[in-house]
């Protein structure tokens, strides 16, 4: 599913954004609204840094006997029960250590592992949020955003099975995970029915999946093998121009990605878009006819059209027209945006508005 769009921006709309992204001619620029998958998972990760010295003294003080109240372990330690009881409330989220009674504490299985050293001991349970790119007709693909999409369409509760891009995400390999910065410390993902031993201690409310289907409006400028998404805010078109909320590094990262849905469009989409300018502009659709398009990079050069020496001039010199644009508006969620530059056959090429860094 395509996520709806707020409509085509016009030609002053995309200049005030050209401006504030402030990139050479030489990138290129797509906007639209893409589908994401905003999950919120249980997972196992490892547990790189193990306990803490005081976390490791209190473990090792339950270990030592079949059930350990409050007051024991206080008067060992000599912490106080505020403090006693942080630290067991962490080896009880780690899942070392659970609650036999009020105030009392024995090792727990994965506890027991822990303690004979086996390598399992060192998972850790937690909830990660985790955000996966939805561009039909590819599978749902894992991108390290800076933040979340808004427009949420619902709060669904899904099965194991629905999540299985996450699954085929975490089997990649190393060069795949660093690539896209998937976290690499993420060992499985848990369901309600996971009868996994090391998860066996943690509760099934615990270990429900939320997906939260999102919509994201983006901007994405692609100069030398790098992209950048920044997000449009709200309805606007405009952006936060020094936080980008998206970067792909190389274009392996980027075809993985989006793949064909940052193909150039061919001419015959151009030429539509063409049209529908030229209708915009009071031009009828005859003088419109016969032209040539060559896009590089921003800029799409327009030649062989007929349209007389005064036209071009006054669109030119209009200072509500300083820069026309046009957006290669297809059936797929990106469109492709281009600064128009005329070649006229009829006489010499009127001068375009340019920036500082156009130069």
């Amino acid at each position: 599913m395509i996520p709806p769009s707020p409509g085509i921006p016009n030609s002053g709309e995309l200049a005030g954004l050209w401006q504030q992204l402030n990139f050479p001619s030489q990138a290129f620029l797509w906007v639209g609204t893409v589908g994401l998958r905003h999950l919120d998972v249980p997972v196992l990760v490892k547990s790189e840094s193990g306990l803490s010295p005081l976390e490791r003294c209190i473990f090792l003080a339950i270990a030592l006997e079949a059930e350990v109240p409050l007051a024991r372990l206080d008067e060992h330690l000599g912490a106080g029960t505020v403090l006693v009881r942080r630290v067991v409330a962490q080896l009880v989220r780690l899942g070392l250590v659970e609650v036999t009674s009020a105030d009392a504490w024995r090792l727990s299985e994965h506890g027991r592992r822990f303690l004979s050293g086996e390598p399992e001991s060192t998972l850790r349970f937690e909830r990660r949020c985790l955000f996966f790119l939805e561009l039909p007709p590819n599978s749902p693909h894992f991108v390290a955003l800076r933040t979340g999409g808004t427009d949420a369409r619902q709060l669904g509760l899904n099965k194991s099975s629905d999540i299985d891009f996450l699954r085929g995400s975490m089997l990649k390999d190393p060069a795949w995970k660093l690539r896209h910065r998937f976290p690499g410390d993420l060992v499985r993902v848990l369901a309600p029915t996971d009868n996994d031993p090391a998860a066996a201690w943690i509760p099934e409310w615990q270990k429900i999946i939320i997906d939260h289907p999102e919509v994201l409006r983006l901007a994405l400028v692609l100069h030398d093998e790098r992209l950048l998404g920044y997000r449009l805010l709200g309805d606007s078109w405009m952006v936060s121009p020094r936080h980008p909320v998206l970067t792909l590094e190389g274009m392996d990262a980027i075809r993985e990605v989006l793949g064909e849905h940052l193909a150039e469009p061919g001419p015959e989409t151009w030429q539509s878009a063409w049209k529908e300018w030229c209708s915009s502009q009071g031009i009828p659709l005859a003088e419109a006819a016969g032209i040539r398009f060559q896009k590089r990079g921003i800029v799409l050069n327009v030649t062989g059209h007929p349209l007389r020496p005064e036209r071009l001039r006054a669109l030119a010199m209009d200072s509500s027209q300083a820069e026309q644009w046009l957006v290669a508006a297809g059936p797929g969620p990106l469109w492709s945006v281009a600064r128009i530059e005329f070649s006229s056959p009829h006489g010499p090429r009127p001068a375009p508005h340019r920036r500082p860094h156009d130069v």
